[in-house]
């Protein structure tokens, strides 16, 4: 952020309008403020702080008395800086009650584009919104890093733990690699741990299926295979044993008609034979007795 202008009217010692260039004071770099006191030095912060965020430090809580200045009837501040490359300014205005507390009369906030102010946000809560997404600190955050009060500094060395950790987030842009990323790995965590549960579970159901069990069971499944291939060969051997032994049978069986009928064919053949050989020695003795003439 860097400041531009400051316009301050009725805000504690400022009772007239006054008009501070920050930009100009800070041509040459660094500046400071000095003064005798009560002249106002802290008002300017004060009047910084009011403009981003509604509220001050030294005006605890939401009691606004003593913010108008006592012969003031109301209280301006309206402050111009640079965010980035656009330049805004936000505007908060409050009217002094006869109890002496100090009640809102407007708070805007808008863009400046060509020297006119395009009002982005009128209402309390929206303005307080758009100032810290577009600072990056809330107001407790600005008044400790930014606009320390006196007597402050020595709190915000001493800020320890988670309160350092997330005030220097928000103050560097951290938050997505801070608290969200914390939650993010957390979510991760709880589900990953659910899955290994749900795996735990469903191992336990099964058992002792460990490296071992499952070793065993594929020596099991192989053992079975290769008996089954044995049984398969079995089977196939005796079913030719079987039909090797109902051919014998059958054999065994026509024999006796194989053998008779070889009988009867001898008992057939005999007695041509014997009528063949008596015709050949007849020839025989009618050969011989015509030799004998001759």
């Amino acid at each position: 952020m860097q400041p531009l202008t400051l316009h301050v009217e009725g805000l504690h010692s400022f009772r007239s309008p006054t008009r501070i260039d920050m930009a100009q004071l800070g041509e040459h770099g660094l500046f400071g403020i000095f003064g005798p006191i009560g002249s106002g030095k802290s008002t300017v912060l004060d009047a910084m702080t009011l403009a981003l965020y509604g509220q001050v430090d030294r005006l605890q809580g939401r009691s606004r008395r003593g913010l108008v200045n006592n012969q003031s009837e109301r209280c301006e501040v309206r402050f111009r800086f640079i965010v980035g490359e656009k330049t805004w300014e936000t505007q908060r205005a409050w009217r002094r009650q006869s109890d002496g507390n100090a009640q809102r009369i407007h708070s805007r906030l808008g863009e400046v584009v060509d020297g006119r102010v395009r009002v982005l946000a009128d209402k309390e809560r929206e303005v307080n919104a758009a100032v810290e997404k577009l600072l990056g600190l809330n107001a407790e955050d600005f008044m400790r890093a930014v606009v320390l009060p006196q007597g402050r500094f020595m709190q915000f060395l001493q800020l320890q733990g988670s309160d350092r950790r997330r005030m220097l987030q928000r103050i560097f842009h951290l938050e997505p690699f801070g608290e969200g990323l914390r939650h993010a790995v957390k979510r991760e965590a709880t589900r990953v741990d659910a899955r290994l549960q749900h795996v735990l579970g469903e191992l336990e159901g099964l058992g002792g299926a460990g490296p071992e069990a499952v070793e065993d069971a594929e020596r099991a499944a192989r053992d079975a295979a290769e008996g089954a291939t044995l049984a398969r060969k079995a089977e196939q051997d005796a079913t030719r044993d079987h039909q090797l032994a109902a051919r014998a049978h059958e054999h065994h069986t026509r024999l006796p008609d194989l053998v008779g009928g070889h009988g009867a064919l001898g008992r057939e053949v005999g007695p041509e034979r014997g009528d063949r050989r008596r015709h050949g020695l007849e020839l025989e003795r009618r050969g011989a007795g015509l030799l004998s003439e001759g």
